[in-house]
Formats: structure tokens, sequence, C-alpha cells
């Protein structure tokens, strides 16, 4: 029996927020569920395939995001992916706040998981926040 995975992107935006939510809709998947969950955070939930490269979808995606929205400083985040429904509410949480915490940091990504990132304590499934346009090396969680 196969499991369905789901991986939530979250993006926030201090310029684009009248937009934000078009261009997120516009990049995601036709089957994304697109959501609101704060003034200026928009996240995106999809089914994915067991070996999808998290970070990579991200990275596509924040581009595509950024240049719809017009804002080169877009902060984003992933977390994913997760297995069933309540993996996805999870997912879409996980990657809500890492977006949040990127932001409050200035847009910058931090060196550490943040504390919920880290709740499974699994490599693949850790909300990563992706720097606007900088590559840095985000460091995983590893069993305790």
């Amino acid at each position: 029996m196969r499991d369905t995975r789901y991986l939530a992107i979250a993006f926030s935006s201090r310029i684009a927020n009248g937009h934000l939510r078009t261009a997120v809709t516009a990049a995601a998947p036709a089957d994304a569920k697109v959501v609101r969950t704060r003034s200026d955070v928009v996240a995106a939930v999809f089914e994915v395939d067991e070996d999808v490269d998290a970070r990579s979808e991200g990275e596509r995606l924040r581009r595509r995001v950024s240049k719809d929205a017009e804002d080169a400083e877009l902060s984003v985040a992933v977390s994913g992916p997760k297995r069933g429904a309540t993996g996805a509410h999870l997912a879409l949480l996980q990657a809500e706040q890492a977006v949040s915490l990127a932001r409050t940091n200035g847009g910058k990504a931090t060196s550490r998981p943040t504390p919920s990132a880290c709740l499974d304590r699994s490599p693949t499934t850790s909300a990563t926040p992706i720097s606007s346009g900088r590559s840095r090396r985000i460091s995983s969680c590893t069993a305790a």
C-alpha cells in the first residue's frame, strides 16, 4: 500500500502581499492547495513522489514566485515530504513557522533548524528556510 506524501512550501514577502497568493497559485502544481496563513505568508501544500528533492522544488518555486511577485527578497521555507493528511498539516505548520522565523531574522536562513523543524528528527522532513537568492548551508536534524 502506497502512502500519499505531501510537501509544504511557505512564502513570505514584505512588498508583494497583494500579488503573493496569485504568484504562488500560478507557480504551484495544479493540484496544490494554496492558503494564506498569516498576513504576509502564503503556503502551497501538494502531493509529491517519494523521491522528490524538497529543497530543489522549493528553490524552483521560489525563483518563479519571486519573478512573478517582483520581490527579489522573497523568503521561502520547505517542509516535507510528510505522509498522509496529518503529515500535510504538520508540514504546513512547520513551513509557516520556518518562513516566519527566517523573515524575523532579516530574511536570512538560520544555520540551525528551529525546534519545530526537528519534531520527528528526520533529515528529509525538516522545515528548511531557503534564503532569498543566496546559497546557505542548512544543517539537518539528526537523531538524538
